[in-house]
């Protein structure tokens, strides 16, 4: 899967979107129209003339009359929708009944699903998503939300805790990640916004139904000739309506199917593992309940589901026009083509202890457990494009070798902030008394306390591993106030700067932790088409990432060169480095975000180009890597690189 073609076929999708959603609303146009006319020719009962005649004799502003409050209410509807689910996956999570798995919860079955996730994050080089639990819902099912990797979240079924071996729950994560990876979520967003807009007319009409109801039994001797009309009014609302859901329904699936099929080969692939995402769908099959999901809320959101969760005539079993999900035998076909059409009687799980933590991995075992992977920097695909089976296993070897403070300390969100300081403070004791008398200003005394302590074991961390730390705390960051993520934010950029100087590291984690915290100010604003149009900012982070590797004069302008030239530029120097103030990259990277996806894949073989100009890639450069990605809202699977190499 390249994430970069999956974002681009998203806009087109999105542009297909469009249409059907115009396509609907002059059929939900005619609808109304149809219905106010044969209101007014029930009331008037014109002699000789037939409906047809008088429809054509009407006068202009009656279909006027008609299409303006419907086009009113369609859009009511779906900028309302939109805008309340662009708030984030945790919106949409909770619009259905989902309740958040805290970071640091220690229940077996929770604390397995949270390492599969932060396993598969890492290996996508992505934000770890907020994880999120059905826990009333014994269906096995699952699905992902959110409008950019900042945002989304993972949220799976009660039935799919408790039922699913972890390679079964590894596959239908993995199925989840490639649509966080390949532009759906946002497209699902959209689709929810469409289609509220178009449903709510129905929902009009049934309450203007049951308000003349009410009414009529509230005053049985008051006279109500208008009521009549009112409730033929709501009627035909309602009909129209149902006309909203087939355009909906049909909607849904003619953009959903194949992304399925997609989502699942992409598991495939990352896992290495047939078997998982295959046995997660026998399971479905074998399952009383199947993949069924009860909430009220679901079929809004019905098409995000790993499995169809409604049963009837627009859900499993239903009509194969109006299906969100390809027959669960097909995509189980697709994965093992020599399955036997039998279904596993299904029982739940024996909950597992929790297992002891394996030693600290040595430099020589991670050598000999990973592949030293520099494919993504040397040739195309650009970093992000796709996530490979060693990805995962670097990840989940990276995890296993962290020492018990650091991950404790990951998954509350007192600690992370704490624990970011820790990570930030040099290990010069000049510059870091400093940035600890920066803290002291501004933060309370527990917390330099505890970032005082875990410096102690960051001290010992290979640098290879701080990174991905950062990313484990994002979960518990995100638990945040929106007053305490912004003090946190103001105290992070105090420290960066108390010295009078940002390293890469510190610029890297600065900027992957505000994505996270603050994505909606980061928006990036109107797109734009042509990276040509962007040279100085492009310029820019060609710059700082020569500048991230060897110090030499020489060796800065050739990774320059290498990235500049592949992008068909040339007789341009890089910048010199007091050049590079943080603010500098920032604005760039803001501009840069604004690009269309197959315009950053082009920028991000560059800065991989630059990345491997001499061959060899240590953790400081990947760190700008992994930063310019976060910035760009891409991932960036990591270079998987020996502890050690920086």
């Amino acid at each position: 899967m390249n994430f970069y073609a999956a974002q681009d076929e998203a806009r087109r999708a999105t542009r297909r979107l469009v249409w059907l959603f115009l396509l609907s609303v002059l059929a939900l146009v005619a609808g109304a129209d149809l219905l106010l006319l044969g209101v007014m020719y029930m009331s008037e009962q014109p002699y000789g003339s037939g409906f047809g005649s008088y429809a054509a004799q009407a006068d202009p502003s009656i279909h006027l009359a008609a299409a303006v409050p419907v086009l009113l209410v369609i859009l009511a509807g779906s900028v309302y929708k939109y805008l309340q689910f662009s708030e984030g996956g945790r919106r949409i999570a909770e619009s259905v009944g989902a309740r958040p798995v805290p970071p640091g919860d220690d229940d077996s079955q929770r604390r397995r699903l949270l390492n599969v996730v932060e396993e598969m994050a890492i290996a996508a080089g992505a934000p770890v998503p907020a994880v999120y639990l059905l826990e009333d819902e014994p269906g096995i099912n699952a699905f992902a939300a959110g409008i950019t990797t900042d945002d989304a979240v993972v949220c799976v079924t009660q039935g799919c805790l408790a039922l699913l071996s972890r390679e079964q729950l590894q596959g239908v994560v993995a199925h989840e990640f490639s649509h966080i990876l390949n532009g759906d979520m946002r497209l699902n967003a959209r689709v929810v916004g469409v289609l509220h807009g178009i449903l709510l007319i129905g929902l009009i009409g049934e309450w203007l139904v049951r308000a003349v109801a009410r009414g009529r039994r509230r005053y049985r001797s008051a006279r109500s000739d208008g009521a009549g009309g009112l409730l033929a009014v709501g009627a035909g609302l309602m009909v129209i309506g149902y006309g909203g859901t087939f355009f909906g329904r049909l909607i849904k699936a003619s953009l959903n199917r194949q992304r399925e099929y997609l989502a699942d080969a992409s598991a495939v692939q990352f896992t290495r593992n047939p078997g998982g995402i295959g046995g997660a769908l026998k399971m479905i099959g074998g399952h009383a309940f199947g993949s069924r999901i009860d909430n009220p809320a679901a079929p809004v959101v019905s098409h995000m589901f790993f499995a169809a969760g409604l049963k009837g005539l627009f859900g499993a079993g239903g009509f194969a026009l109006f299906a969100t999900h390809p027959p669960l035998e097909r995509r189980i076909r697709r994965i093992d083509p020599a399955w036997d059409g039998r279904y596993p009687a299904v029982k739940p799980l024996q909950r597992e202890p929790t297992a002891p933590k394996p030693p600290e991995p040595t430099p020589v075992q991670i050598m000999e457990k990973v592949a030293v992977v520099l494919g993504a920097v040397l040739a195309p695909p650009a970093p992000g494009a796709e996530v490979r089976p060693e990805h995962v296993d670097y990840a989940r070897y990276l995890l296993a070798g962290l020492p018990d403070v650091i991950t404790a300390a990951a998954r509350e969100p007192y600690s992370a902030r704490a624990l970011i300081y820790a990570i930030l403070f040099d290990a010069d004791d000049a510059a870091r008394a400093v940035q600890i008398e920066a803290l002291r200003l501004r933060e309370e005394g527990i917390v330099q306390e505890q970032a005082l302590a875990l410096h102690a074991s960051i001290r010992e961390l290979d640098r290879a591993y701080r990174l991905p730390v950062v990313e484990l705390a994002l979960p518990a960051l995100r638990g945040l106030s929106p007053p305490q993520a912004g003090r946190f934010l103001d105290t992070l950029t105090a420290v960066i700067r108390s010295d009078r100087r940002v390293t890469l590291l510190e610029w890297s984690m600065a900027t992957v932790i505000a994505n996270t915290l603050q994505p909606a100010a980061r928006h990036p604003g109107l797109p734009v088409h042509r990276l040509d149009l962007l040279k100085i900012q492009v310029r820019v982070i060609l710059s700082v990432l020569a500048h991230a590797g060897p110090a030499d004069p020489g060796a800065v302008e050739h990774a320059f060169r290498q990235g500049a030239e592949s992008l068909g530029s040339t007789g341009l120097a890089a910048y010199d480095r007091g050049v590079l103030t943080f603010d500098t990259v920032d604005n760039a990277l803001r501009q840069l975000d604004r690009l269309v996806p197959l315009e950053k894949e082009r920028l991000l073989i560059a800065c991989a180009r630059v990345v491997g100009a001499n061959r060899a890639v240590d953790v400081q450069e990947f760190e700008a890597l992994r930063a310019v990605a976060a910035a760009l809202h891409c991932p960036a699977p990591p270079i998987v690189i020996t502890p050690g190499a920086g």
